[in-house]
């Protein structure tokens, strides 16, 4: 038998486990967060971290406003410190235009938050792929919210056959029962005479399956819709 070599990563993603959601989807959201709330707190002074995100043109778009809920009211002055670099680089880069040339340029394709929250998040498809192929990993995960669709693929991409029909049959499991929430859902929701039982949530689940859960989003009401 297969021995887990326990790690900060296994010892996370046991953890995120038990949070009621994609494990990774919740890993990947810590990891956005604190980006933000270390550029925030620790590098806005930073000179050489203000030329990099000038170099950048910002943070997408996604992460600018993720900024905004991060940091709160009180982040205001440091968020102009942030954003004068990226305006000062931009004057220099719209005075060198070419007025006879497309300029073809993607503001987002730079973030430098995406690329911290891309990394991590390989980081966990790969470790997750691996304690999977453990027989003590696989009761846990069973118990937990399972993967969104997005990570449940790229888990299988990378897993061994052994651990790909665990999971196939893991998460066939799941869509069946899904389904059959769905369906309960949609039938009480039209008659309306019923109470709702554990199908309640279900048109939520649906979306996170679907979509993944952003951390803004971990906290969504239940209810009959």
């Amino acid at each position: 038998m297969l021995r887990l070599n326990k790690s900060l990563l296994t010892a996370y993603l046991e953890d995120a486990f038990e949070r009621g959601i994609c494990p990774i989807c919740h890993l990947r959201g810590e990891t956005e967060y604190r980006s933000l709330d270390m550029f925030l707190y620790e590098r806005v002074n930073d000179i050489s971290a203000r030329r990099d995100i000038a170099r950048s043109k910002g943070f997408c778009v996604y992460h600018t406003y993720r900024m905004l809920e991060v940091g709160g009211f009180g982040s205001h002055a440091k968020i102009a410190m942030i954003y004068k670099s990226v305006v000062d680089a931009l004057v220099d880069e719209v005075a060198l235009l070419d007025e006879k040339r497309a300029a073809h340029v993607d503001m987002d394709a730079n973030c430098p938050i995406c690329r911290t929250v891309a990394q991590t998040e390989r980081s966990y498809v790969e470790v997750l792929a691996n304690m999977l192929r453990h027989e003590s990993v696989r009761p846990k995960y069973a118990q937990s919210a399972g993967l969104c669709m997005r990570h449940y693929y790229q888990v299988y991409d990378l897993s061994k056959p052994g651990v790909r029909l665990f999971l196939k049959q893991d998460q066939s499991r799941r869509l069946a029962s899904l389904s059959d929430d769905l369906g309960e859902f949609i039938r009480k929701s039209v008659i309306k005479t019923e109470p709702f039982g554990e199908e309640k949530d279900s048109w939520i689940r649906v979306i996170r399956l679907c979509a993944g859960t952003l951390k803004s989003a971990t906290e969504c009401p239940g209810g009959n819709g």
